[in-house]
């Protein structure tokens, strides 16, 4: 089985335009999510965005050690299956450029697990939002693809494979680290979320990746203390 990491990304964010190259700790967040997913042993390592934003995303792809590919702006779902076409890959662990906190030691495990289970669809559940990723089939996608998704399929890739648990093999993962606050927010969506993480990688980051129960002891000590800005 070929595997590939597949990381989203794009500039036109509406909330938060071009937050992937917003810095934390020195860096864009954009290199902390492609630095975070380097650690998983796949075959394939892509930056996945549309054709606008490939350029400004050339650079630090290369710098990372990745490959980029550009698809479709809309149609994300198509992104994938072109991307999967192209790589030749079975597996794809999907990850988006706005969670500079990705978890890596789980995202290896999920895919291991789906790997060994042959599942159509692996995720963790009980995680703080923006650390987990899903871990997804081709067959999957390219099922969901030909069978006319909707606009919110085609938008978040993976809808229409874990809405259809009579139609594929699903799996979740139940989180149950010993700081568990699946409550947690750390994404970056929004100004606020901006502000907090840039609060978080002043604070506590030195250069490389926190195991994620650290990441929620001292994300909880940032949201119990004062305002971020």
């Amino acid at each position: 089985m070929k595997t590939a990491v597949f990381l989203q990304a794009r500039l036109g964010s509406s909330r938060l335009p071009a937050k992937v190259l917003y810095e934390l700790g020195g860096k864009p967040v954009l290199l902390h999510c492609m630095q975070a997913l380097s650690a998983l042993d796949c075959d394939e390592k892509v930056l996945l965005c549309d054709h606008d934003s490939k350029p400004a995303f050339e650079s630090l792809a290369r710098f990372a050690g990745w490959k980029i590919f550009a698809g479709s702006t809309l149609n994300v779902l198509s992104r994938f299956v072109d991307a999967a076409f192209a790589f030749e890959v079975d597996y794809i662990v999907r990850a988006t450029a706005d969670n500079p906190l990705l978890d890596s030691i789980h995202a290896q495990n999920a895919l291991q697990v789906a790997l060994s289970a042959q599942v159509d669809h692996a995720c963790y559940t009980g995680m703080p939002l923006g650390s987990g990723v899903e871990i997804v089939s081709t067959q999957a996608l390219k099922q969901v693809f030909a069978s006319s998704p909707d606009d919110y399929e085609t938008e978040h890739v993976c809808p229409g494979v874990y809405h259809s648990p009579g139609r594929f093999k699903l799996l979740q993962l139940a989180y149950a680290g010993p700081s568990f606050d699946p409550s947690l927010r750390l994404t970056l969506d929004t100004f606020d979320d901006y502000c907090f993480l840039k609060r978080f990688f002043e604070t506590y980051y030195r250069g490389t990746a926190l195991p994620i129960d650290q990441v929620i002891d001292y994300a909880r000590q940032i949201h119990q203390g004062a305002s971020y800005v």
